[in-house]
């Protein structure tokens, strides 16, 4: 929090010079900001509640790494460049901030490897966390001490203080890290499949949670970069679309670390189904209505130019479609979603639902106890189930 209130004020007394003035803006960099606060935010609630698992303290490094290296970066734009002397040690800080940021890239393939009981799947994979510590200190070892200007983008005016020789032979290995880190993505998310096989029911629920909130995100970015690719191909203006994903998606990161305290934590890890079919439901839903939506509008603007100048009849149109559509649509999309599914608790509703039908016209008592002995083994597959009746006093 410390070092966030420093990035803001600092990034206020730089102005131009301060960090998304040009690309995203202020309001969307203090933005992505306030998502990545989530990591040593729920990091500090695992830390106090499970000390002994390292995940917490990981999540701390990482907010530390991150906020700390925003922090120091503007701290040297302020004493180097925009007021020259205004500050102590300018130039300890911008050589900080050209390394500091490689700790929390180093974090996450651990965060993978640990989850969610802090420990490795096995020993076979001690070797994937050397890798993750080493591949860090190569970096770090190229960005703190190449000979030339510092790395970070605003403070290239400003020599390295500190070179080193050596340092000038990993020019080339730093352009394969990026592939190794990659691989050791990989390597973590292996690991994470071989967890899940071994798993069982408890340590699945958690998995599930985690794995939810990574595929929310992957879906997220994937379709943000359809969207940008399809603009970019097409011409088609979709802006408003490209701001909606990149929202979700900057939306969606915090997911992982809330992702990981509530499975560590084991909190209402049984919601995890709803959660996912409720998505499941309603991420199809608006796909179709979206894409019925867009259809519409193109379709009657090219079928109704001639008739009409302008839009807006395509537009109603197509608007009272999708509200028309959106229950139907619903009730189907629910119905495929838990056949695909939930083929179980599906079929064990179709069997509830036609004993209730049944029920209704049937007045034989011996009739209606062994009809719902046999819904009761069909549903819930009992080892043993009997049904006690009361006799009348």
């Amino acid at each position: 929090m410390i070092f966030l209130a420093a990035t803001v004020l600092l990034s206020f007394g730089n102005g131009a010079q301060s960090a998304g003035s040009e690309d995203l803006g202020d309001a969307a960099a203090f933005a992505v900001f306030l998502v990545l606060l989530s990591f040593p935010m729920t990091g500090g609630v695992l830390a106090a509640q499970r000390p002994r698992n390292p995940i917490g303290w990981v999540f701390i490094l990482i907010g530390l790494s991150f906020f700390g290296t925003v922090a120091l970066e503007e701290y040297a734009v302020r004493a180097l460049i925009v007021a020259p002397g205004s500050l102590p040690a300018g130039l300890a800080a911008g050589w900080l901030a050209t390394w500091t940021w490689v700790i929390w890239i180093g974090c996450l393939p651990l965060v993978l490897l640990l989850f969610p009981d802090g420990r490795l799947p096995g020993r076979r994979w001690r070797g994937v966390v050397v890798a993750t510590l080493v591949m860090p200190l190569v970096q770090i070892a190229a960005e703190a001490f190449a000979p030339g200007p510092l790395a970070a983008d605003r403070l290239r005016d400003v020599q390295n203080p500190v070179t080193l020789e050596a340092a000038a032979a990993l020019a080339g290995v730093r352009e394969l890290l990026p592939l190794a880190y990659l691989l050791l993505v990989l390597a973590a998310v292996a690991a994470l499949l071989v967890r899940w096989r071994r798993a069982r029911a408890l340590e699945r629920l958690q998995l599930r949670t985690f794995v939810y909130a990574g595929t929310l995100v992957g879906a997220l970015a994937l379709a943000s970069a359809v969207v940008g690719l399809v603009d970019a191909w097409t011409g088609v203006d979709l802006t408003v679309a490209s701001d909606v994903f990149w929202i979700g998606l900057l939306a969606s990161v915090a997911a992982l670390p809330i992702g990981a305290a509530i499975s560590i934590l084991r909190y209402r890890l049984y919601d995890i189904d709803v959660l996912i079919n409720r998505t499941l439901v309603y991420g199809a839903l608006s796909a179709t209505l979206a894409a019925t939506y867009s259809g519409g509008v193109i379709l009657l603007q090219a079928f109704l130019r001639p008739i009409t100048s302008g839009s807006e009849l395509a537009v109603a149109v197509s608007t009272l479609s999708v509200v028309a559509l959106f229950q139907p649509l619903r009730s189907r999309i629910q119905a495929a979603v838990d056949h695909r599914f939930y083929r179980s608790r599906y079929d064990a509703q179709r069997t509830l639902d036609a004993f209730s039908a049944r029920l209704r016209d049937q007045v034989e008592l011996d009739a209606v106890r062994a009809d719902l002995v046999g819904v009761v083994h069909q549903t819930i597959r009992p080892s043993h189930a009997s049904v006690w009746l009361r006799e009348r006093s």
